[in-house]
């Protein structure tokens, strides 16, 4: 059955930031970080079995041949412009698997965020209008060539990233991921696989924090950005607990940076945060108003102060004496949202 696209691409832009801060709809980056297959194939029968038609995977599913129980009935969607069957349409379905049970669901715990369906050229997503409302199909793909230039985009990154396995050697490993920390996206996953090396990671991890400390780097909520991770979508803080347990939750390199240091560095450095302290405490010193004329990342000082607020050490109080210091004797080099976030977690 042809679906005709709901919306133009600039409308359907503008809608989707009117919305942003309400209601979910699909989100490539979103769906690409969580899923373990990107499968396209058509549903062949009532029952919800699927027949793959392209893997798109990096790791490429054996069967050719799956089942999904909600894709039974299109009353499991209520999606406008789809009928009480599905068999025949074609999909693309990103997945995560149960290796118990061999059961497929979806990375968004919506199937309608974590599906496209095709029509003809076209790959359309999901949204909702309002909160009441059934789901709607808006072309987000014009044709396969789009859909596969974003899923190349990604596993390029994906490609730069994991390379770092074929050296054979700790030491060229973790060089390897030192080198394009600064440019790539995934921070955090390049913080994890060097801490791994415990012998050879504080150095790297020390020489990474000064650039962080000098100059803001983008992580991959901003590069790839991920609607899901919204809290306003939370009824109350508990529901976005829950979510956050799950790992839908904000990048903070600079929490993954600190307490990769904390757990690989030797007891000699006062709890192996020492060198991030002194820089804090000199950055602080030293920093001016401008922006043309700062040479220090604000965040990454607001950030560690936070963490040892909450990490705190047996001499940390006496450290926020002094860091309260530096604040009176050079608050009028701040600007005044920093000045006043500084004094906030200062107390």
């Amino acid at each position: 059955m042809k679906m005709k696209p709901l919306l133009s691409l600039v409308f359907l832009l503008t809608v989707l930031m009117a919305h942003a801060a309400e209601l979910p709809w699909f989100d490539i980056n979103c769906n690409l970080r969580k899923a373990d297959y990107v499968l396209e194939g058509k549903i062949i029968d009532d029952k919800g079995k699927i027949e793959i038609t392209h893997d798109y995977s990096q790791v490429k599913l054996k069967e050719t041949v799956i089942q999904i129980d909600q894709f039974a009935s299109a009353e499991n969607f209520k999606i406008s412009g789809i009928d009480s069957s599905l068999v025949g349409h074609s999909i693309v379905i990103f997945v995560k698997k149960d290796t118990l049970q061999g059961k497929f669901f979806p990375v968004g715990g919506y199937w309608e965020l974590s599906t496209l369906w095709i029509d003809e050229e076209a790959y359309n997503g999901a949204i909702q209008n309002s909160t009441i409302s059934d789901w709607e199909l808006a072309t987000y793909y014009k044709s396969r060539i789009e859909f596969e230039i974003v899923l190349k985009n990604w596993e390029i990154f994906n490609q730069a990233f994991i390379h770092f396995k074929n050296y054979e050697s700790p030491e060229n490993r973790v060089y390897y991921l030192y080198t394009i920390f600064n440019w790539h996206p995934f921070k955090t996953e390049i913080i994890e696989e060097i801490k791994k090396e415990k012998e050879i990671a504080p150095q790297f991890l020390e020489n990474m924090a000064w650039n962080l400390l000098h100059q803001r780097l983008p992580a991959k909520q901003e590069i790839c950005p991920c609607n899901w991770w919204r809290k306003i979508w939370f009824k109350n803080i508990y529901e976005y607990k829950e979510y956050e347990s799950r790992g839908y939750v904000l990048e903070n390199i600079y929490l993954d940076l600190f307490s990769a240091y904390k757990e690989v560095a030797s007891n000699d450095k006062e709890d192996g945060l020492a060198i991030f302290l002194d820089a804090v405490k000199y950055g602080m010193s030293t920093m001016m108003k401008s922006q043309w004329s700062s040479e220090y990342n604000e965040e990454f000082i607001l950030e560690f102060i936070k963490f040892m607020n909450a990490n705190p050490t047996d001499g940390w109080e006496g450290q926020k004496v002094i860091l309260r210091e530096i604040v009176t004797t050079n608050a009028s080099h701040y600007s005044e949202a920093f000045t006043k976030k500084l004094t906030e977690i200062l107390k």
